[in-house]
């Protein structure tokens, strides 16, 4: 954060925005001087007396994004019009737009199925029900034989770790479930004893396994969060880079035996609602190649969504043109409406 301080003090923009994971606002870091400072503390010493701002920690699907994804949120401002509105009691950080339980007049939250309910169907099967024809961005990797059994078999919102026993001639229901807790060091660790065969007649469990050196089976080592199927109806969980992998966190369909598409995770993210384009394009008469899907998953993951931004950015213009008061616009504009003299992020 020091150096982008450094910049705003150069360029002295009327608006900075920063924005960081929510622990930031409890992380001490060394000045310049080699003291350690609480990180917060250290923006207005640099800004100095001419900028006001406040920190906030803000949950996004409180404003309108169907994902549950924190960040802390840093406005400053040498405007007048800024430094009187924040000192009266407004605030730089926009209203909340949705609620949790619909309180306090507000919608509820956005829903997983609010969001992508209504996608083609896809399947990672095999290739050919694993991608739409017709809908960009809209396919997911097919899975190993495996994989795809202990997926089939995983309830929306459960872990297939948790999965119990299919042989029909069992069907035992009661195996233990796949449980974390604390060490000594205060570190939340999956457990390793987490059941691999039914303990009723020992058939084996549809549950992520690995094979060791001498062939045997084991359960395999991830947290409780791996293999899990979304919920229907609440926002999805924090979408991260690696959001196209099974073993990763919370990123399965609810019902659909796959991970989560592109275009979905677009959606969820809300990059979609502003007509962004992944294709080819073409620049100073060359095309330019289509963006990999390691460099969408990790826009998405790396990034707030785009949404925030723009309630962020209509309500920092709405201080500024003294019109406070105006709900922002339904229809999201481009994010270039931003000029880069005006905002330092």
């Amino acid at each position: 954060m020091l150096p982008a301080l450094r910049i705003a003090v150069a360029l002295k923009p009327k608006w900075i925005i920063f924005e960081n994971v929510s622990r930031m606002s409890n992380t001490v870091i060394e000045d310049e001087n080699g003291k350690l400072r609480p990180i917060l503390d250290l923006i207005p010493e640099y800004l100095g007396s001419e900028y006001i701002g406040e920190s906030k920690v803000v949950e996004f699907a409180e404003y309108g994004i169907p994902q549950r994804r924190k960040r802390l949120i840093t406005v400053y401002s040498k405007l007048q019009i800024a430094k009187k509105y924040l000192q009266s009691g407004g605030s730089l950080i926009p209203p909340e737009t949705h609620h949790k339980l619909g309180k306090n007049l507000l919608p509820k939250w956005i829903t997983v199925k609010d969001a992508i309910g209504d996608f083609p169907f896809l399947d990672a099967r095999n290739s050919e029900t694993a991608k739409h024809p017709n809908l960009p961005l809209h396919y997911v990797p097919i899975l190993t034989p495996e994989k795809y059994q202990w997926i089939s078999h995983t309830p929306e919102g459960d872990s297939a770790f948790n999965n119990q026993c299919i042989n029909p001639k069992c069907g035992f229901k009661n195996n233990p479930i796949h449980r974390a807790s604390r060490d000594s060091s205060g570190i939340n660790r999956a457990n390793h004893n987490t059941p691999l065969y039914c303990i009723k007649y020992g058939h084996l469990l549809p549950r992520p396994f690995t094979k060791t050196k001498d062939g045997k089976l084991r359960i395999m080592r991830g947290f409780t969060s791996a293999y899990k199927r979304m919920s229907w109806d609440i926002p999805a969980p924090t979408l991260t880079k690696n959001l196209s992998f099974p073993c990763s966190d919370r990123n399965i369909h609810p019902t659909q035996n796959r991970v989560l598409s592109l275009a979905e995770a677009c959606k969820l993210h809300t990059i979609s609602d502003f007509n962004y384009q992944w294709e080819p394009l073409i620049w100073k008469n060359k095309k330019i190649k289509q963006a990999s899907d390691s460099l969408i998953r990790e826009s998405i993951g790396e990034s707030i969504p785009p949404k925030f931004m723009y309630l962020l950015g209509q309500h920092l213009i709405n201080i500024t043109e003294k019109n406070i008061n105006t709900t922002p616009k339904e229809n999201p504009l481009q994010l270039e409406l931003f000029s880069l003299s005006n905002f330092s992020c």
